[in-house]
C-alpha cells in the first residue's frame, strides 16, 4: 500500500477538525457487577416450611427443559457451505487470487447485510 502525501488544502482542512475535537475524559470504568440485579427470593409456600412430626418435606424434582433455538446468524453463516469449488477457495484464502468485486457494507447491520451478500 502506497502512501500519498497530503496537499496543502487537505492538511490545513486536518488541522481545523483536530482544532476543534475534545478528549474525552474518561474516569472510571465499566463494571458489570455493579448494574447486576438483584436476585429474587421466592416465597415458600405455607405449610412446607414448617411440619410438626419433625421431617421437612421431600424437594421436588426439577427437570432441565431444553429449549431448541435456532443458531445466530454468525453461527449459520460459519457452518454453511462454501459456494465455490475447494481449490480456487484455498487459492483465494491464500491470498492468491483476487475477488471479482466488491460490495460496500459499511453501516449496515449483519441481517441487512447478509441480504446484500446473498
Amino acid at each position: 500500500m502506497s502512501r500519498r502525501r497530503l496537499a496543502p488544502d487537505e492538511i490545513a482542512l486536518w488541522r481545523k477538525v483536530a482544532d476543534k475535537t475534545e478528549r474525552l475524559q474518561c474516569r472510571e470504568t465499566f463494571d458489570p457487577e455493579a448494574y447486576a440485579p438483584d436476585p429474587v427470593r421466592k416465597p415458600k409456600p405455607p405449610g412446607q416450611e414448617f411440619r410438626l412430626d419433625g421431617k421437612t418435606p421431600p424437594k421436588p424434582t426439577s427437570r432441565k427443559v431444553n429449549y431448541d433455538l435456532t443458531p445466530s446468524l454468525p453461527d449459520r453463516l460459519r457452518s454453511a457451505p462454501v459456494q465455490m469449488d475447494r481449490k480456487t477457495f484455498g487459492r483465494m484464502t491464500r491470498g492468491k487470487v483476487k475477488p471479482e468485486s466488491r460490495i460496500d457494507l459499511h453501516g449496515m447491520t449483519l441481517d441487512r447485510a447478509h441480504g446484500a451478500l446473498t
